[in-house]
Formats: structure tokens, sequence, C-alpha cells
């Protein structure tokens, strides 16, 4: 028994026949790897079986409401939740390893450094990087949020932050990326509908602007090329999509308002 084995891996999937094998293999070192499912059409489940027993079919519900459900079948003291596109680096596992074989006090969850890669390039700037992330925690003083797209981590406790990286593979393609901005928009401009942002056209134009001169001139993202122009531009755009889909839900008489 080593303190790996305290960990248990939590994923949520849907199609990721591509990317799972490599994900699963990094982290063949956990005690326990749990995989919920939302009923995917490829060999995601399959291949999910390949690495551990405990894998659930179970229909979307959203992301934390998801990440809840596969929280409650975790068995392990900690918890590692980490999505299909990622890999845990070597440096990163055995970071885990020492700080769980030496435990700091009332210490509860870890922050993880996440590396992107986009198109070719680890992203060290423009906002990339160390985009941390709330990744490790104990099991028994955290859940997730609700209400909100992305992950919402509520944890109960004081955290410090790791070093190891953990590696995303951010995009397939640029169309992926377009397809992902253009549905993240969406669920944005609902989450801000609900809570009532009504003054869209100043930060519709505004916004965009800020976005780009603060990922591309501020946060440096012109030291990582032309990968890193692109990034700033599709920020920028992701700016623009989501108030404009708002001032949508506002003015047209046909759109759906979220509840």
């Amino acid at each position: 028994m080593t303190a790996l084995d305290d960990v248990s891996v939590s994923l949520i999937t849907l199609n990721e026949e591509h990317n799972l094998r490599d994900c699963l293999d990094s982290v063949t070192w956990a005690g326990e790897i749990v995989v919920v499912d939302s009923f995917s059409s490829d060999r995601t489940v399959e291949i999910a079986k390949e690495y551990t027993d405990k894998v659930y079919q179970r229909r979307w519900t959203g992301i934390n409401d998801q990440r809840n459900f596969a929280l409650s079948k975790a068995t392990r003291p900690w918890v590692l939740c980490i999505d299909a596109d990622e890999r845990v680096s070597p440096e990163l596992r055995d970071e885990i390893g020492r700080v769980l074989a030496s435990p700091d006090g009332p210490v509860c969850g870890y922050m993880v450094p996440r590396l992107n890669y986009y198109f070719g390039r680890w992203m060290k700037h423009g906002g990339w990087y160390p985009n941390l992330r709330l990744r490790l925690f104990r099991r028994d003083r955290c859940r997730f949020g609700d209400n909100d797209p992305h992950d919402l981590v509520l944890l109960d406790g004081p955290t410090k932050t790791l070093r190891g990286d953990l590696l995303h593979y951010s995009f397939e393609s640029f169309e992926d990326q377009i397809e992902r901005t253009n549905r993240y928009s969406e669920e944005r401009a609902q989450v801000m509908y609900r809570k009532g942002v009504r003054l869209v056209v100043p930060r519709m134009i505004a916004s965009p602007l800020a976005n780009f001169v603060k990922a591309y001139m501020l946060q440096l993202g012109l030291l990582d090329g032309r990968q890193g122009f692109i990034a700033a531009v599709m920020s920028s755009f992701h700016a623009f999509l989501k108030y404009a889909k708002l001032y949508e839900l506002l003015h047209s008489p046909h759109k759906e308002r979220p509840e």
C-alpha cells in the first residue's frame, strides 16, 4: 500500500474513445478509478471497463450534478477529478504521492497547474498558464455547486498549490474550438440572463476588446507566437458571442428563455 492507493480518480465522459485510453493510462497508479458516462455512442464505456469495474451510465443532468454523482461513487479518502482530454504528468503523480504520504494538517485540497496544448504549442502566456484548478481534495470535505456551465468546486477547508502539471489537450481542431465556444457562450448567456444582467450593448462592444488586449498584451500572449494571437482572438470572440446571445434572449420574441 502506498499513499496513492488513497486516491479515487473521477471522470465524467461522453464519446471520448479518442482520448480516454491515454487519460486512463496516466492514472493507473490510483487506488480506484470511477467513470460516469452519459450514454456514449462510441467505445468509451468499453475502454473504461478495461481499467475499472466502477463504470456507470447516467443521463446528463449538468456538469456539477454529474460530478457529484461520480463523487458519491468514490470510496477513497482523496479524489482527483480530471477530464478525458487531460493527462496526469509523472511529476504530478509523484508529487501527489509525496504530499499524501506526509499530510499537511488541515489542508483539504490542492490546486493543480494545468498546462494547455494548443495547436502544436504548450501555452505559457496569455492567461493560459498556470491555469490553476482545484482538482485534488478530500472526499468528505467537498461537493460541486450548481447553476454554472463550468465546474464549481465547493471545499470546506484550506488549500495549497502543487507544482506538477496536469496536461490538457485543449482542442482536437479549430472546428472543435468553435463548436465549444458556441456551446459555452450559450450556457453563459443563459446564466447571465437568470442573474439579471441587462446592460448588454456597451459590454458587447467593450468586453471583446478588453479580452484581446488583456490576453495578447498584458498577459503576454504575443510570446506564444501565432497560437497566442489565435487564442487572444478566440477569447475576444467568446466575449462578444455571450453578450450577443444574451441580447438575443432579451430582445427576440421567438427565443426560448431559460427558467
